[in-house]
């Protein structure tokens, strides 16, 4: 690969801007198109065997796995409706670049949106962000690249670690939690929307947000326990980086106690399932 994948927001859906300037995404650890036809195999009475395969309704989607760096790719997947930049909003065009037989060849997805984001940080190592984009179309690599285009500069910061959130970084209402583990994932249920006279999608909307994710923290008190039983609301907020970056889950429940394991060798950690009706990250 020459150049990492790298976006743009699209003013019109599924249209590449002129003269494109694309924006870092972070340090991307794997990334993986994917490209389906949804062939229709056609079949008559009397034939044992097909007797024709016609494209159907094209879907085309890619999993990003990356460091965070910053927080701006990550608040396309958060963010809620109506935020307009910076949230699902909008679309993007993703490209990349990748040497094929000495030839740098640019590929693009376009009319992307994420389906799925997740969030996790885990003492001892850097935040990590996982998304399922999907796309409308990803045309045929090309030689040549946009015309126009400014490439991302890669970005020289640090990958953002566990400790970069400060002290005490997730908080569960008023209570500072010793978190060791917390994942977050937002589902944004986008509908792939065909239409007579084209096999590409036309729409992709996102529809219903659901946001879950797991709590892991040393077990010091009952409070969480107290909270899970007593069915409490209350904000968790993450700071990913001080001063920078906050992820913020309103009228969030602890949902179900995964694990209060107790083994002789080890401290006991809670794991708790936590639901939420909102989120926002900046």
């Amino acid at each position: 690969m020459v150049k990492s994948p790298q976006y743009v927001e699209e003013a019109t859906y599924g249209v590449l801007p002129g003269t494109p300037t694309f924006n870092w995404i972070g340090i991307i650890g794997s990334w993986d198109p994917k490209a389906d036809m949804r062939s229709l195999l056609v079949r008559r009475l009397g034939a044992e065997d097909l007797v024709g395969t016609v494209k159907g309704a094209e879907q085309y989607e890619a999993a990003l796995d990356y460091l965070l760096q910053d927080s701006v790719f990550a608040t396309y997947g958060v963010n809620a409706q109506g935020g307009g930049a910076g949230s699902i909003d909008k679309s993007l065009s993703i490209l990349y670049s990748q040497k094929l037989s000495g030839t740098e060849y640019y590929v693009q997805l376009n009319g992307v949106r994420p389906n799925r984001v997740s969030l996790h940080g885990r003492a001892g190592e850097a935040l990590r962000c996982r998304m399922d984009l999907w796309a409308q179309k990803m045309p045929l690599p090309s030689a040549t690249g946009p015309t126009g285009a400014t490439y991302a500069t890669p970005a020289t910061t640090n990958p953002w670690m566990f400790s970069d959130g400060g002290s005490n970084p997730v908080q569960w209402g008023s209570y500072n939690l010793d978190v060791r583990e917390i994942e977050v994932e937002i589902a944004r249920n986008l509908e792939r929307v065909h239409v007579l006279g084209g096999s590409q999608v036309k729409y992709l909307p996102a529809k219903h947000r659901e946001i879950r994710g797991t709590l892991t923290i040393l077990w010091e008190d009952v409070n969480q326990y107290t909270d899970l039983t007593g069915d409490a609301k209350r904000n968790l907020t993450w700071v990913l980086k001080s001063a920078a970056s906050t992820l913020t889950l309103t009228n969030a429940k602890l949902s179900r106690l995964e694990s209060w394991r107790a083994v002789p060798t080890e401290l006991t950690f809670e794991r708790y399932g936590v639901v939420a009706e909102a989120a926002s990250l900046t």
